[in-house]
């Protein structure tokens, strides 16, 4: 499929999707209402609805249920049986409105079973404080059935694949392996007793539309995804182990052959994670727990335990666990058992809220994986590829913060190997420079008086101007350039009344201060020299001496090696959240990993003459720069070819075209 075909079909599927959602979100209004008028409460009247629509829909794959009592069918379908008299005359209501309003519409659908899920995001679209809070995002059936078909390559053929979704939703993983898995080797899990529900109406459904003759039976289906599909939570042990209660032939045989799905993503804050959680997965997890858990990770984790030998899990999670500091001991965790087989990403955002940049991992249990297949798609309509390479365990784990990259170019290991054999990190010991992060100004609670959250609101310490005393010229990251600082006004009254204020010296003294937001290549980073009086917050990130009386062309050269093509590809390539499509950025750890050649003194002497402190160097002395810069890291003719390719793989993986 070309990109305009699949860009074609994305606008036609955004269409079709809003015009079902508009008729479904209509009658689920109205029949939720109806039905808690007539005494049913919220939820089951949710359920009942879902069940009504299950039958006026299966009937459209299965005429031979036509013929049969509604009322008989619902009691069957639904557990709790004691529908209030009042209301059957609701349900009628409802279901005819369903196949005057809906059915049309759904007969031009190709996947009915899609139609269920689809209902279920509704209600978290509707509710953005609800998906906000369990960190859920609809997975596109496109992805669920690629994530299936490339899993199922790696398993070894087999007449019982038990398959797993540890937080199923609606369904969307399940309905999806239930075209190639039999209905009794799949299960599910999830804390969501509605979202249960709703996931065996709509793997019954797939069921039916691949098999009729699962009617003929259909309570021993019902049955079966009871049994199957169950409430609970399954990364926290609260009462015993959910697995060997629920699954005990699956955990007596080892485990699950594959666990695929779209764990939710939160952290302790927000009330993502409660208190009482936190604690219970705090002990759990301790050996992939680095600073604050997430759940995404602690799914992760979970997954991987729940694994036979050779088993595969996929899922698909935040791209940040591939850089971030907290994730350091899952990477390793991965790393240190090669058990990672694929990395795939893509350029076009997968979910809904643009932000929220996604990958697909492909881990094995027991089989040692000597690379990890790593590959960057157009769309996850398309899938077409537009960059892909082998990286291995051992390249990963030399990383600093063992971070495993999206991007590479042939003939980089060379470049790196010179790099590591002739640098120091820049927050070493033997290192005259230290990085920081900047103060910061507002935050309830905090600061001498504490902080209000009004006081917060009104940023009650800005100025206008620099009257009064304490009050010192205050930067914004879009005011630091290459080789300049750009005031553009404002002012700040610094004090203990801050947040954190910080010692005032490290905004008075010789420093090189950075744009957190990079550029894209070949020139990423933004850094100036200053000696001024300037304060900042944490967009912009400074580097000042250990001592007072270090040379000002220390802090030249430095400034001309960051400002450098190689210094550039060096936060590219190893930088912690530099490989994000939306706002990549420096941090901290970046910085302080950051290398420096071992004999600084002369390098930095160096690279320092070959500009003008006094102004931005000229496109010829910006090439003399990157020379000097090259040479005083080693970096020979094939290196600087290896660091532009490099530059154009990035550009075309993460850029917009």
């Amino acid at each position: 499929m070309n990109k305009d075909t699949a860009n074609c079909m994305l606008e036609q599927d955004k269409k079709s999707k809003k015009d079902l959602i508009y008729l479904l979100s209509k009658t689920k209004l109205h029949a939720v209402k109806a039905l808690q008028k007539c005494g049913l409460t919220p939820h089951d009247s949710q359920i009942f609805f879902f069940s009504i629509l299950y039958a006026q829909m299966a009937e459209v794959i299965c005429p031979q249920l036509r013929d049969r009592p509604k009322e008989a069918f619902l009691s069957e379908i639904i557990s709790n049986s004691d529908i209030p008299k009042e209301a059957v005359a609701a349900l009628t209501l409802i279901q005819t409105a369903i196949k005057k309003d809906i059915e049309p519409f759904l007969l031009l659908a190709p996947e009915f079973p899609y139609i269920i899920c689809a209902l279920y995001e509704i209600g978290f679209a509707e509710k953005k404080t609800l998906r906000k809070k369990h960190g859920a995002y609809y997975t596109p059936k496109e992805v669920a059935d690629f994530m299936l078909s490339e899993s199922l390559k790696l398993i070894t053929p087999s007449s019982t694949i038990t398959t797993l979704d540890p937080a199923c939703g609606a369904g969307i993983f399940l309905i999806s392996a239930i075209k190639k898995i039999p209905l009794h080797q799949i299960f599910g899990v999830d804390k969501d007793p509605l979202a249960i529900e709703v996931a065996r109406l709509s793997l019954l459904l797939m069921a039916l539309s691949l098999d009729s003759s699962y009617a003929k039976r259909e309570i021993e289906t019902l049955a079966l995804l009871s049994r199957n599909i169950i409430c609970g939570d399954a990364i926290i042990s609260k009462s015993g182990n959910l697995w060997r209660q629920y699954f005990p032939d699956v955990t007596q045989d080892g485990g699950f052959s594959l666990i695929i799905g779209n764990p939710p993503y939160g952290i302790s804050r927000d009330d993502k994670i409660t208190p009482e959680d936190n604690v219970l997965m705090k002990k759990e997890y301790s050996y992939i727990r680095n600073g604050k858990i997430n759940k995404y990770m602690a799914f992760m984790a979970k997954a991987f335990s729940l694994l036979r030998e050779g088993g595969v899990c996929s899922l698909i999670v935040p791209n940040s666990w591939l850089g971030i500091k907290s994730g350091e001991k899952l990477r390793e965790f991965f790393l240190n058992n090669s058990a990672l087989h694929s990395i795939s990403t893509f350029k076009t955002p997968v979910f809904e809220d643009p932000g929220l940049e996604a990958v697909v991992y492909t881990a094995i249990k027991g089989k040692p994986q000597k690379n990890i297949k790593i590959s960057i798609f157009d769309s996850h309509y398309s899938f077409l590829r537009l960059h892909t390479f082998n990286a291995t365990p051992a390249l990963c784990l030399k990383r600093p913060g063992k971070t495993i990259p999206l991007i590479w170019a042939d003939g980089l290991e060379t470049a790196l190997s010179s790099i590591h054999a002739s640098t120091i990190p820049l927050s070493s010991t033997d290192s005259p420079f230290l990085p920081k992060i900047a103060l910061q100004p507002y935050a309830a609670g905090k600061g001498e008086p504490p902080q209000s959250k009004e006081d917060v609101k009104n940023r009650i310490y800005d100025c206008n101007s620099r009257n009064g005393r304490n009050v010192y010229r205050f930067l914004k990251g879009a005011d630091v350039l290459r080789y300049a600082v750009n005031f553009s006004g404002g002012y700040l009254k610094y004090g203990p009344w801050l947040a954190d204020p910080q010692k005032l010296d490290y905004y008075t003294c010789q420093r090189i201060i950075l744009r957190e937001i990079i550029n894209p290549p070949p020139y990423a980073l933004n850094c100036a020299f200053t000696d001024k009086p300037y304060l900042y917050t944490k967009s912009i990130l400074h580097i000042i001496g250990k001592t007072q009386d270090l040379p000002k062309e220390w802090f030249m050269g430095l400034l001309g090696i960051l400002n450098s093509r190689l210094g550039s590809f060096i936060i590219l390539f190893q930088g912690r959240k530099s490989q994000r499509r939306l706002f990549p950025k420096i941090v901290n750890e970046d910085l302080k990993s950051f290398p420096i050649p071992r004999n600084y003194k002369d390098a930095l002497f160096s690279i320092s003459k070959a500009f003008s402190e006094s102004r931005a160097p000229s496109t010829l002395e910006q090439q003399r720069i990157d020379n000097a810069v090259f040479e005083c890291y080693g970096i020979g003719l094939a290196g600087q070819n290896a660091i532009e390719e490099y530059f154009q793989n990035y550009k075309k993986a993460l850029l917009k075209d």
